[in-house]
């Protein structure tokens, strides 16, 4: 085995990155293993083969010793699976790890899947009633992979630094390691180290992370330095200096009632966040971004940010590009809805759905609602808060209702204006805040902003009543009542509000060449509503939802040419 060491880059590195150089193992290059692991004990024999002893042989380039693992050699990545004999399909499979100091199992084999997909589930854990504190997987390699398949990782404790010198996940820690979790789930782990803590659930550090149909839920992170706390489910950072990793893809997954008493309850990402089909929800951050905190240019497609908690920015979402450095960075929402997220601190709360410092934000066919800040005291922005919009802000067919703010900008709060332009296309606003400040659905502090693009709804009142501060638009928006339903499952992956009978939002918006701004709604389902529209289309509904609408182009007219369809396949989509 080689050793390899890496230098000091940062001052973060007394605590994380100087530590986390030492004692990598590239493992050389041998042929592929598979090992069957056969007992449910931990520590093991000679005569078995643990899941210890099996990672123990892979770290060792496959050479079983001192078990009885087997191995055989197979083409392609070293893989551990387990004996359907012992663990059985759907059976109650648990190997609980030993109640001794420090028994964390550690991984430094560069290229490992972990498969109980045979087993049908299998939970790795620290004993639920343990005394001694320690992790459940740590994987540290020279940047290498680690693929977890059909495993719960569940109540690890971390009340000190790991061998990285920080403490970092206390379900899994990928240190120099890209993490892939298939079909999983990561619950009830704490990382409540008094030093440098990241990570409840997972920490990938210098690497990057896949989330595929798996839950990262009940998970929390504390510590008590300035900069610690942070992803009460997981934490994702690129390594300091030269920005590898950092970016997580998270597909049909749940990152659920997790907690971070810094920022980032559900999740921390210092890179890129692709989010598809997916909920983060019931999360609380005591800081800022009680769902998620990002750095890095992000997308959510088809995707819920519900129920979010967070003290002082960012209820649901806190984009961060602009700030410490980081780049501005664009984030865009699509097909999703961001709802009953609220911030807490009645001396200063902003953005109750979401927060962004340089604006650089796309909401496409989106639902932003029931997003809050204190009930009283200086809050500002209910849906969405930007310090200043030095990055463009475009709103397409995107529904923003029903939010609330104690001070001013109960939709949309921008404190100072920028040189980023605001676009607005089929776009309803309907929100409230404190009537004696103004601003109820928009709101500019400094300056003054001028709202391009058309087809808009302002309820109630747009300049010069007073909903609508320090904003004027370059074409005047309608004044009606939406008539919205409360969020409800109307169809697709996200919860949406549907125009009711007599809506002003309902035919509202002219067809340019028979085309909608967008082809379909936030459901998938076609635009314009086609019912009895063979000949020529019907103007279009504005905000996220075309009511009326059908979600099959075979039954609605023949395959007009001018329709445009989504790719979405309802089957395959989550929504709770």
């Amino acid at each position: 085995m080689k050793k390899t060491t890496r230098s000091r880059t940062h001052p973060l590195t007394a605590a994380l990155v100087a530590a986390l150089g030492i004692g990598l193992h590239a493992v050389d290059a041998l042929a592929a293993t598979r090992i069957a692991v056969t007992t449910a004990d931990d520590a093991g024999t000679t005569d078995t083969c643990t899941l210890r002893q099996a990672i123990a042989a892979m770290n060792d380039g496959g050479v079983a010793t001192m078990s009885a693992c087997v191995t055989s050699t197979i083409s392609g990545i070293d893989t551990i699976v387990f004996d359907t004999s012992v663990f059985p399909p759907n059976g109650a499979n648990v190997i609980t790890l030993a109640d001794t100091p420090n028994n964390q199992l550690t991984i430094t084999d560069t290229h490992l899947i972990v498969d109980a997909s045979a087993n049908g589930n299998l939970t790795v854990q620290r004993p639920t009633t343990a005394t001694n504190a320690f992790g459940v997987l740590y994987a540290i390699t020279s940047y290498g992979t680690l693929t977890i398949d059909s495993l719960t990782i569940a109540n690890g404790k971390l009340t000190a630094s790991q061998p990285s010198g920080a403490a970092l996940g206390a379900g899994i820690a990928s240190v120099y390691t890209s993490l892939r979790l298939d079909n999983s789930v990561v619950s009830g782990n704490d990382n409540a180290s008094a030093g440098y803590a990241a990570g409840g659930g997972i920490a990938v550090y210098a690497g990057d992370l896949v989330l595929n149909n798996s839950t990262v839920g009940g998970n929390h992170v504390s510590g008590n330095s300035g900069i610690s706390g942070m992803g009460g489910g997981v934490f994702v950072r690129q390594k300091i200096g030269t920005q590898t990793g950092g970016n997580a893809t998270i597909a049909d997954s749940r990152i659920i009632d997790n907690a971070a008493q810094g920022n980032g309850g559900g999740l921390h990402v210092g890179g890129g966040l692709t989010l598809i089909r997916s909920q983060v929800s019931g999360n609380t951050a005591g800081k800022d971004g009680g769902g998620i905190k990002l750095y890095g240019a992000s997308t959510l497609t088809d995707s819920t940010i519900r129920d979010n908690t967070a003290t002082r920015n960012g209820g649901g979402i806190l984009a961060a590009g602009g700030y410490y450095g980081a780049p501005a960075a664009l984030l865009t929402l699509d097909a999703s809805t961001v709802s009953g997220n609220r911030v807490t601190a009645v001396s200063g709360s902003r953005g109750g759905g979401l927060f962004t410092r340089v604006g650089n934000l796309s909401l496409i066919n989106s639902t932003l609602a029931g997003n809050s800040t204190a009930a009283s005291g200086y809050g500002y922005g209910g849906a969405i808060y930007v310090k200043q919009n030095d990055f463009p802000i475009t709103l397409r067919q995107t529904t923003i209702a029903s939010n609330t703010a104690a001070h001013r900008g109960g939709g949309l709060m921008i404190m100072s204006s920028g040189a980023g332009a605001v676009t607005f296309d089929g776009s309803l606003f309907a929100n409230t805040d404190a009537p004696s400040n103004g601003g109820g659905n928009i709101g500019v502090g400094i300056g003054g902003i001028t709202i391009e693009g058309g087809g808009n709804l302002v309820f109630p009142g747009a300049p010069p009543s007073s909903d609508v501060i320090n904003a004027a638009f370059s074409t005047a928006p309608i004044n009606g009542d939406p008539k919205l339903a409360p969020l409800a499952d109307n169809g697709g992956p996200t919860q949406t509000m549907l125009p009711g009978a007599g809506s002003a939002a309902v035919d509202a918006m002219a067809a340019t060449d028979g085309r909608c701004p967008l082809a379909t709604d936030q459901r998938g389902m076609i635009r314009p509503d086609p019912a009895g529209a063979h000949s020529s289309p019907t103007p279009c509904d504005i905000g996220a939802v075309e009511a009326g609408s059908i979600s099959d182009a075979i039954f609605a007219d023949g395959f007009d040419a001018w329709r445009t369809f989504g790719a979405r396949d309802p089957a395959a989509l989550v929504k709770d």
